[in-house]
């Protein structure tokens, strides 16, 4: 059945793994299907003829598909459905993070625990030394969007 609350993703949604897929598979396609029209004597030594224009056909839809992904899904997905200025700015606001990534906020904010457990015990020059989940959580609250 249908759950009232959203499954907990970490760094990437569900969205993004399809988009990532979509991505390894259209590559795969045109890959192999260019070699094959690229290279068509050599392919109907092993293939029937008629895998070349199997091939052309095959390229060609997945083009098309992949230029409609990008302007359809992803435009709806990173623009239209959540406005995700994050690809400017580095940053996403607590809010957003509680509803696209709780599991990676989870994360961050158990990182930021174990930073300041550290921290007091004396280890501060190390810690600072390297880049911390902290600067995210410090910088989305510094916009105000707890």
């Amino acid at each position: 059945g249908k759950r009232d609350k959203h499954p907990h993703f970490g760094r990437y949604t569900f969205d993004e793994k399809v988009e990532y897929w979509a991505l390894v598979w259209g590559t795969a396609v045109m890959g192999i299907t260019g070699l094959m029209q690229w290279f068509p004597v050599l392919i109907t030594e092993y293939l029937p003829g008629s895998a070349i224009p199997v091939a052309r056909m095959l390229h060609s839809w997945e083009a098309v598909l992949a230029v409609l992904a990008i302007s359809i899904w992803h435009s709806y997905h990173v623009v239209i459905k959540t406005t995700n200025h994050s690809i400017f700015t580095g940053i996403m606001s607590i809010k957003e993070m509680e509803e696209e990534h709780p599991a990676e906020l989870a994360y961050i904010e158990w990182a930021v625990e174990a930073l300041e457990k550290e921290k007091s015990k004396g280890y501060s020059q190390t810690l600072e030394k390297e880049a911390s989940p902290e600067l995210v959580v410090a910088d989305a609250k510094a916009t105000g969007s707890d």
